[in-house]
Protein backbone atom coordinates (compact mmCIF):
# COMPACT_ATOMS: atom_id res chain seq x y z
CA UNK A 1 0.00 0.00 0.00
CA UNK A 2 1.49 3.57 -0.75
CA UNK A 3 0.61 6.43 0.22
CA UNK A 4 1.26 10.14 -1.66
CA UNK A 5 0.26 13.69 -0.22
CA UNK A 6 -1.15 15.46 -3.33
CA UNK A 7 0.32 18.61 -4.26
CA UNK A 8 -2.28 19.93 -6.90
CA UNK A 9 -5.93 19.41 -7.98
CA UNK A 10 -5.94 16.08 -10.46
CA UNK A 11 -6.68 18.19 -13.56
CA UNK A 12 -3.14 20.01 -12.82
CA UNK A 13 -0.82 17.25 -13.42
CA UNK A 14 0.22 16.41 -16.42
CA UNK A 15 2.50 13.46 -16.21
CA UNK A 16 -0.17 9.65 -15.80
CA UNK A 17 1.46 8.96 -12.24
CA UNK A 18 -0.02 5.63 -10.16
CA UNK A 19 -0.63 8.97 -7.68
CA UNK A 20 -2.47 10.31 -10.48
CA UNK A 21 -4.53 7.44 -11.45
CA UNK A 22 -5.64 7.04 -7.88
CA UNK A 23 -6.78 10.29 -7.92
CA UNK A 24 -8.81 10.13 -11.03
CA UNK A 25 -10.07 6.68 -9.41
CA UNK A 26 -11.04 8.63 -6.39
CA UNK A 27 -12.67 10.75 -8.25
CA UNK A 28 -14.76 8.37 -9.62
CA UNK A 29 -16.34 7.00 -6.46
CA UNK A 30 -16.76 10.39 -5.49
CA UNK A 31 -14.32 10.87 -2.96
CA UNK A 32 -12.09 13.83 -4.39
CA UNK A 33 -8.73 14.34 -2.84
CA UNK A 34 -7.70 18.62 -2.49
CA UNK A 35 -3.77 19.54 -2.49
CA UNK A 36 -2.54 18.61 0.81
CA UNK A 37 -4.82 15.43 1.11
CA UNK A 38 -3.69 11.87 1.02
CA UNK A 39 -4.86 9.21 -1.49
CA UNK A 40 -3.65 5.35 -0.44
CA UNK A 41 -3.60 2.85 -3.15
CA UNK A 42 -2.13 -0.77 -3.93
CA UNK A 43 -0.72 -1.43 -7.61
CA UNK A 44 -2.88 -3.62 -9.40
CA UNK A 45 -1.21 -3.56 -13.13
CA UNK A 46 1.59 -1.33 -13.36
CA UNK A 47 1.59 -1.92 -17.25
CA UNK A 48 -1.75 0.31 -17.82
CA UNK A 49 -1.42 4.23 -17.95
CA UNK A 50 -4.86 4.25 -16.70
CA UNK A 51 -6.66 4.24 -13.42
CA UNK A 52 -6.96 0.72 -13.59
CA UNK A 53 -3.50 0.20 -12.80
CA UNK A 54 -4.26 0.91 -8.79
CA UNK A 55 -7.12 0.74 -6.53
CA UNK A 56 -8.16 2.52 -3.40
CA UNK A 57 -7.75 1.09 -0.35
CA UNK A 58 -10.80 1.73 0.52
CA UNK A 59 -12.13 -0.62 -2.44
CA UNK A 60 -12.09 -4.74 -1.92
CA UNK A 61 -8.79 -5.78 -2.83
CA UNK A 62 -8.58 -8.91 -5.21
CA UNK A 63 -4.87 -9.05 -6.44
CA UNK A 64 -1.84 -7.07 -7.21
CA UNK A 65 0.93 -6.34 -9.36
CA UNK A 66 3.45 -9.30 -8.23
CA UNK A 67 6.18 -8.02 -10.63
CA UNK A 68 6.31 -4.57 -9.42
CA UNK A 69 6.61 -5.58 -5.83
CA UNK A 70 8.91 -8.24 -6.24
CA UNK A 71 10.96 -5.58 -8.16
CA UNK A 72 10.64 -2.70 -4.95
CA UNK A 73 11.73 -5.18 -2.42
CA UNK A 74 14.89 -6.47 -5.00
CA UNK A 75 15.46 -2.60 -4.97
CA UNK A 76 14.68 -2.19 -1.10
CA UNK A 77 17.17 -5.06 -0.16
CA UNK A 78 19.99 -4.54 -2.71
CA UNK A 79 20.32 -0.78 -1.33
CA UNK A 80 20.19 -2.21 2.26
CA UNK A 81 22.68 -4.82 1.57
CA UNK A 82 24.88 -2.64 -0.38
CA UNK A 83 26.58 -0.91 2.51
CA UNK A 84 27.65 -4.51 3.48
CA UNK A 85 29.84 -4.97 0.80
Amino acid sequence: MFTNRVSKKREEYTQSTRSVAALERAADLGLARAPGQSVSYVVVDDAKDSRERVMLASEELNEYDVEFCRELVVRAAANVLSSLG
